[in-house]
């Protein structure tokens, strides 16, 4: 068992480094690392959307498609309406609501056209049967 507090203090240090993930962000056209820990705070997060999305339609598709990310995977309900309720973004926000996020994509449209397919199938093999 480990009990020298040298020993305790680089097991904890490791494990706070081991916590910290770089997440590449780029904001105004300049390059910075912004550190976001796994476990940080909606508030930290939103803000780095809402600052996208105070760019929207200018932005680049690596920071366009990790809005979409955040909004389609992260966001709960209380971030998307905190956002959609800010005063400074909620036009940007409902333009990327109208042109990105209410769209259906491919998937979504395959998916609906398999299950109706087997619908129709059941449904006609259920009156074929019954005949």
């Amino acid at each position: 068992m480990v009990t020298a507090t040298s020993d305790w203090s680089s097991i904890l240090l490791t494990l706070w480094t081991f916590r910290r993930t770089p997440v590449r962000n780029q904001l105004s056209g300049i390059s910075m690392n912004i550190e976001l820990e796994r476990g940080s705070t909606r508030d930290e997060r939103r803000a780095c959307a809402k600052a996208l999305l105070a760019r929207y339609p200018d932005l680049p598709s690596d920071q366009r498609d990790d809005l979409l990310r955040w909004f389609r995977k992260e966001a709960s309900a209380l971030d998307v309406g905190l956002i959609s309720m800010d005063d400074e973004v909620s036009q940007r926000y409902a333009l990327l609501k109208r042109n990105e996020l209410d769209r259906f994509a491919m998937p979504d449209i395959v998916f609906m056209l398999l299950f109706w397919s087997a619908m129709c199938a059941i449904i006609g093999g259920i009156g074929y049967l019954g005949s």
